[in-house]
């Protein structure tokens, strides 16, 4: 929360920039991570992917 004093002091086109960022980039890197068929480090699975088959 204190940081998003910080946020509101960006502009909205800064913000989204961000977001967009940070969904894209957390999407990208499940992607390089996770090899589907093989093993699934714990903390790959509690952390990026809730269900692993």
């Amino acid at each position: 929360m204190i940081l998003m004093v910080w946020l509101r002091r960006l502009s909205a086109w800064v913000v989204l920039i961000m977001a967009l960022a940070i969904l894209i980039g957390g999407e990208l890197l499940l992607m390089v991570l996770w090899k589907p068929g093989g093993d699934v480090p714990l903390w790959l699975a509690l952390t990026f992917a809730p269900i692993f088959y």
